[in-house]
């Protein structure tokens, strides 16, 4: 009686399409929350969860956490030419 679901790649590409929703959405309101001046660690955690999920799920391996000095402060420099707070 309590046999596993089968599960059909149909139904494993419509989980994935609704991942990639969700991070559409998510990313969505990060920006409109940073265009009008707000922060959410909590929000931005799942844009970058569900980010990550994508790569993985494509073979695209998670960035590394130590990222080089240089690049991190291009980053830094862009995002303050182009008035982003994220």
């Amino acid at each position: 009686m309590n046999a596993i679901p089968v599960t059909t790649p149909v139904q494993v590409a419509i989980a994935v399409r609704h991942v990639r929703l969700a991070r559409n959405a998510l990313h969505a309101a990060v920006l409109h929350l940073d265009d009008a001046g707000y922060d959410c660690a909590t929000l931005n955690s799942l844009y970058s969860g569900a980010s990550g999920l994508i790569a993985t799920w494509a073979g695209r391996p998670p960035p590394p956490d130590n990222i080089p000095e240089n690049i991190a402060r291009s980053a830094a420099e862009w995002r303050r030419a182009h008035r982003r707070t994220y």
